[in-house]
């Protein structure tokens, strides 16, 4: 990212100050998203694993849909400036789907879903003075079952506007209970992957894979009844969803 949490270099470090000390509602309205994005870089630092983990490339497409609660409560404590929602399903249940449309798609479940919006942020401290940001992070960073490789994925949209009258499209910390519109993000649209394992077993040594992309597809998902809705077949239902509503569009 070029703009906005600059002290946040990661992804990983985004999702790791915002999970600080959050609680969870008693109550519950959960709604969904579904987005597409379109890779445009598969990076390695250090070496693929073994036997082609996640055999992406340049073009290919992610669906993910993600769930959240709307009464989640704001925490404007752990991240500065920032409002942070945090919500987190028990264990094994499923609050964001990524898929790699793949000729065998791969898919990865995450049981908590993070969301950091900025209205105004100012970018004095990153070199940019008398300019402020609008900005939407939604990530994740537990998967729903044990796995060696440490995951996390997550969107970025961003919007610059001069200090004096403000950004948009955000004029509060609020939760979007709407999907934002894609293009009202002139700034910043960077969607983001990572995967890491230790060099222990059952890999030789440690490897890295981040693959970056764009968003160019942002909806709202169908979802289940509470009781019901955290279930894998509700994630296969917002694919097929937002796959119908994206053939011919590549932005809102």
């Amino acid at each position: 990212m070029e703009h906005g949490y600059r002290c946040y270099s990661t992804l990983a470090g985004i999702l790791a100050a915002a999970a600080i000390g959050v609680s969870q509602p008693t109550s519950a309205a959960v709604i969904g998203f579904t987005y597409i994005a379109h890779i445009d870089s598969v990076e390695s630092t250090l070496k693929f694993p073994p036997g082609g983990l996640l055999p992406v490339n340049v073009g290919n497409a992610v669906v993910g849909t993600f769930a959240f609660d709307t009464s989640l409560p704001i925490d404007t404590t752990t991240i500065p400036g920032a409002g942070v929602y945090t919500y987190q399903l028990p264990v094994g249940l499923v609050a964001h789907h990524v898929r790699f449309q793949l000729p065998t798609p791969v898919d990865f479940f995450f049981d908590n879903v993070i969301t950091v919006i900025l209205n105004d942020f100012s970018l004095a401290g990153g070199g940019l003075p008398n300019t402020v940001e609008d900005e939407y992070v939604v990530g994740s960073d537990r998967l729903v079952s044990a796995t060696t490789a440490g995951l996390s994925v997550g969107l970025f949209l961003g919007n610059l506007g001069p200090a004096a009258t403000g950004a948009s499209p955000f004029t509060s910390l609020d939760l979007p209970t709407a999907p934002p519109k894609l293009a009202d993000f002139h700034d910043v649209n960077h969607w983001e992957f990572t995967m890491f394992s230790p060099s222990s077993l059952p890999f030789s040594q440690a490897w890295d894979i981040t693959v970056k992309g764009h968003v160019v597809a942002l909806d709202v998902a169908e979802i289940p009844e509470p009781g019901t809705g955290w279930l894998v077949a509700w994630t296969l239902l917002g694919l097929g969803i937002v796959s119908r509503r994206s053939r011919g569009r590549a932005r809102r």
